[in-house]
C-alpha cells in the first residue's frame, strides 16, 4: 500500500487509503502489535488534515470525516 500524496491521487483514493490505513493502525494496537510504521504511513495524511484547520477535531474519527467529506461521501 503506498502512501503517495502525488496531485494525481483523487480524493476517493486518498478517503479510502487512509479509512485502511487508520483499521489496521486498530488491528495492530488491539493485538498489541507494533504500529510505528503505520504512523509513519498516516503522518503526511495527518499533516495535510491539520493544515487544513483540523476542523473535526485532532483524532483519526475527525481525520477520516474530513477525507470522506472531501471525496464526495
Amino acid at each position: 500500500m503506498s502512501t503517495d500524496m502525488s496531485p494525481n491521487q483523487s480524493e476517493q483514493e486518498a478517503a479510502q487509503q487512509v479509512a485502511q490505513l487508520v483499521r489496521t493502525r486498530q488491528e495492530l494496537k488491539a493485538a498489541g502489535a507494533e504500529f510505528a510504521s503505520i504512523d509513519e504511513q498516516i503522518k503526511p495524511y495527518r499533516m495535510l488534515y491539520v493544515k487544513s484547520g483540523a476542523r473535526y477535531g485532532g483524532n483519526f474519527a475527525g481525520m477520516l470525516k474530513w477525507f470522506q467529506e472531501r471525496a464526495g461521501g
